[in-house]
């Protein structure tokens, strides 16, 4: 692995958007030397994050949706944060299949929410190849 400085984005929270992000989390991640179907899963699973939220909190305070990823000795660790209020479904529970494609894909994923907005949490093991 190379040792990156971590990524931060901020993005308009709009659906055309994902295609820039999915670009340039693709690129971070090869650039770190992560396997291919790492940097896929990662990535469809950072895609997923942000699509939830652009697309469900209620009345954001900011139109944006930031997103941090960093690599540790032993893991990918993803944060996708909108500054909306949360839907009304309980964290974690899933009333689609975003969070389960999350799930299946990561190592961990963990959703808070408060007043100032919701965070995904996601973070994946680094397999040896």
């Amino acid at each position: 692995m190379t040792a990156l400085p971590p990524l931060e984005l901020q993005f308009d929270a709009r659906p055309e958007v994902a295609a820039t992000l999915r670009a340039r989390l693709t690129q971070w991640l090869e650039n770190a030397g992560l396997a291919r179907k790492d940097v896929f899963e990662v990535t469809l699973a950072t895609t997923e994050a942000f699509e939830n939220a652009v697309r469900h909190p209620r009345q954001p305070r900011l139109p944006t949706v930031e997103l941090r990823v960093s690599l540790t000795d032993s893991a990918v660790c993803v944060s996708v944060r909108d500054r909306g209020i949360w839907n009304g479904a309980e964290p974690g529970e899933s009333n689609g299949l975003g969070l389960p494609m999350m799930r299946l894909l990561m190592d961990g994923v963990d959703v808070q929410t408060g007043a100032d907005g919701t965070t995904v949490n996601m973070w994946r093991a680094l397999r040896l190849h």
